[in-house]
């Protein structure tokens, strides 16, 4: 699970303009880290890509983007269903 967890904050780090400086990603909000729907579109497109995932409709939702956990464990889900 931690390698799920770096290779998400590595992506999120390229695609979110203020998240350079999170010490703590189990809690930080994506959206106020500068997750807006343009970002999001490009953030799926790289998880995608980079992970061999491929997001369903029911995962396209705002809770599966509101933190890095909560997008690590939609992450997760869609591997184990590989």
């Amino acid at each position: 699970m931690q390698s799920i967890r770096t290779d998400i904050i590595d992506i999120l780090v390229r695609h979110l303009p203020y998240a350079k400086d999170v010490d703590d990603w189990a809690d930080a909000e994506l959206a106020a880290l500068g997750l807006d729907s343009m970002t999001a579109i490009d953030l799926v497109l790289d998880i995608e890509q980079a992970m061999d995932v491929v997001f369903t409709d029911e995962t396209l939702v705002a809770e599966t983007f509101a933190t890095a956990t909560s997008l690590q464990d939609v992450v997760a889900q869609l591997e184990a269903a590989r």
